[in-house]
């Protein structure tokens, strides 16, 4: 018994690194979940398994077989790469994963090593070679992380601004946390080495400085962002007026012509003449269903504001060149759409789409463009079907989607190129064109 005390309570690395070692196991479990609960990271239990066995293996293979300064910066490097490919939560969420759970263990690993060296009076190498001060070192922080994680998952609490922010601003980000990310890291080795040489309030200081540097980095980020979100609010406002405005003018228009729809309508019905009251009811009708399409033209409809304000715009579009939208239904709920494809994503594709549409229906004689977005739950998918009228009935649908082929002149067959690059990376995305004599289709399938 005396013998066991005796190698608990001295110095001996090699012991400490042997007890230390099961504790991967617990630190794996326990970053990952901070992570995923703080960041609201969506997975399953054989992604988790997955990636647990993944850090398993890749952190015996660096504790075993490489230095522990190189073993450093292969977690900084690979980690956020690790659980980008497995929990596909976006780059930023992915570095942030990382980051934060270091900086909350770097944070604790600083403060409770230099309360133990004060109160233990032994220096910071020692708590790291001695196997009892670093083993009750280490379960000291696995337990704070752990009511900590308990705490968010609790409450609720977690990181979903990311979601709505632009490119630039997450480039932004990516390189605020990049940067920060290694500065955690020099400062973690230098108070290893120099935090039993440094007064108290020195390391007290050092920690607050890095701390409000992290807290004002996120604030203003978190300000910069709910600005952004402000203004992308003010354009959805700004579309959903105009749409008020031109549904205003429809119901105006058919209000003064109402009596004289009716007394046109009686007027057929008086002499009996049905042929020509089935002449002239469908252009009653048209002008009910573009009434109807204004309608939908509702944020609450269609509750995505970048989606929103796709549509709206294409919409008005298509009025400029007095193209006739048809049919234009919406039945969807696009925050459960975007569970299954990035906004980003999504929008790039409709706007593209439309974009030809528009194009080919104002060349056409008909000018007709109809929109179908639907989720046929019984196919486990979601689909958006875009047609339009169009002049050239010769047209290609498989060599227009080769890069730099246009109808609209060299070098401008950008658009659908993109669109068939995008969807080929994507597992749950297919697209389908068809054509017949009046209809040119784009058929987005959006699998879940």
């Amino acid at each position: 018994m005396d013998q066991i005390i005796n190698a608990l309570t001295t110095e001996n690395p090699d012991l400490t690194t042997k007890l230390v070692l099961p504790f991967v196991l617990v630190e794996i479990y326990l970053t990952i979940h901070l992570a995923t609960t703080i960041l609201d990271i969506k997975f399953t239990h054989k992604k988790m398994i997955i990636y647990f066995i993944v850090m398993t293996l890749f952190s015996a293979i660096t504790e075993f077989f490489i230095s522990r300064s190189i073993s450093s910066i292969l977690h900084l490097i690979l980690i956020p790469i690790f659980i980008y490919v497995i929990f596909k939560p976006g780059i930023i969420r992915s570095i942030l994963s990382e980051f934060i759970p270091l900086a909350v263990i770097a944070v604790l690993d600083t403060l409770l090593g230099k309360t133990y060296s004060a109160f233990f009076h032994i220096s910071y190498e020692q708590i790291y070679n001695i196997p009892i001060y670093r083993v009750s070192l280490i379960c000291v922080i696995y337990l704070i992380l752990f009511i900590i994680y308990r705490i968010l998952k609790r409450f609720h609490i977690n990181i979903s601004i990311f979601d709505t922010i632009s490119k630039p601003r997450k480039v932004e980000l990516i390189i605020n946390f990049v940067l920060a990310a290694f500065v955690m890291i020099f400062q973690f080795y230098l108070g290893m080495f120099y935090n039993n040489h440094l007064p108290l309030i020195v390391v007290l200081l050092n920690i607050a400085c890095f701390i409000a540097y992290f807290v004002i980095s996120i604030t203003t980020f978190i300000r910069s962002a709910q600005l952004e979100l402000t203004s992308q609010t003010l354009e959805q406002e700004k579309a959903y007026n105009k749409t008020l405005s031109a549904l205003h003018d429809e119901l105006r228009g058919i209000k003064h012509d109402f009596d004289n729809i009716l007394q046109a309508i009686g007027g057929y019905i008086s002499v009996n003449d049905m042929d020509g009251l089935k002449t002239y009811f469908p252009q009653v009708q048209k002008d009910s269903l573009r009434i109807n399409h204004l309608s939908l033209l509702n944020p609450n409809t269609i509750n995505d504001p970048a989606i929103y304000s796709l549509l709206t715009s294409k919409y008005f579009t298509a009025k400029e060149f007095n193209i006739d939208i048809a049919y234009f239904e919406v039945f969807v709920d696009f925050k459960e759409l975007e569970k299954f494809i990035p906004v980003y994503q999504l929008s790039r594709i409709l706007g593209i789409l439309f974009d030809n549409a528009i194009e080919a229906a104002k060349e056409s004689y008909e000018k007709i463009m109809n929109l179908h977005i639907r989720n046929e739950a019984k196919r486990n998918r979601y689909v958006i079907c875009l047609s339009n009228s169009y002049k050239d009935k010769s047209v290609d649908t498989e060599q227009i989607y080769t890069k730099g082929v246009s109808s609209k002149g060299e070098n401008r067959g950008l658009g659908l190129w993109e669109v068939r690059r995008f969807i080929s990376k994507a597992k749950n995305l297919n697209l389908y064109t068809t054509k017949d004599s009046t209809y040119f289709t784009q058929q987005l399938e959006i699998y879940y």
